[in-house]
């Protein structure tokens, strides 16, 4: 489906570090990319993988289309920048920009749509941080085809009915790219387990979806823990 999330990679100074780290937190099966560069995580029920040579803190987040140029075109139109479209054996891909918050686009071949994240260790929730509310909710509709649960543009949540794994747009934390919130059982003992590994957790956070903490890896990159709460 149109807006899904498709693939996610992690920047990592140093691959091997990297991959040490959130195989020790999420069990996750990694094996060797081909590029030889880092790892792909093939236990996720979104693809990703753990990167190195890539630039910034976060996760890079990129989300499906049924068609990559016509939606490079869409982001350009609408007030966003779209680098050169990639066209490789496992599908197409370009690298875009709006409102300084950095997403990709990415059309997997064959790809019928996402399941739903609900394994352990699973990218379960994105929050995309925009600006204006209104603007963002009119630029990702048009682009990814996105619907929300409200019309209310002042608000500071917008919750997207239509993409898989769930997410939305955030008004209150500015940031250069979506916020990657993973599944974890337990928030507190998934906490501590950061801080033997090297890393650091927030304080742990309640929210109408579940508990929630702010982690950074043991090399400074960004990412949150997500406990879902009952239904989620």
């Amino acid at each position: 489906m149109s807006g899904d999330l498709t693939y996610f990679w992690i920047p990592s100074p140093d691959p091997e570090r990297g991959g040490a780290f959130y195989r020790g937190l999420f069990g996750w099966t990694l094996e060797p990319r081909e590029q030889g560069d880092g790892y792909g995580i093939s236990s996720t029920t979104v693809y990703g993988g753990i990167v190195g040579g890539r630039e910034g803190t976060r996760p890079f987040l990129y989300f499906a289309t049924d068609d990559v140029e016509n939606a490079a075109d869409a982001v350009r139109e609408f007030g966003g920048h779209a680098g050169e479209v990639h066209e490789f054996s496992e599908g197409a891909s370009v690298d875009c920009r709006y409102d300084d918050v950095e997403f990709g686009i990415f059309r997997p071949s064959g790809f019928a749509g996402a399941e739903a994240s609900n394994q352990l260790g699973d990218l379960g929730y994105f929050v995309v941080p925009v600006g204006d509310a209104a603007e963002a909710r009119s630029f990702y509709g048009s682009v990814l085809g996105w619907e929300y649960d409200h019309d209310d543009v002042d608000a500071a949540y917008h919750h997207v009915v239509n993409c898989a794994p769930p997410g939305g747009l955030y008004t209150e934390q500015p940031a250069p790219r979506p916020i990657a919130f993973f599944r974890v059982a337990d928030v507190d003992a998934s906490s501590r387990r950061v801080r033997e590994l090297g890393g650091e957790a927030g304080e742990v956070l309640e929210s109408s979806t579940g508990l929630i903490a702010a982690c950074r890896d043991d090399q400074g990159v960004e990412f949150s823990l997500w406990q879902p709460a009952a239904g989620y």
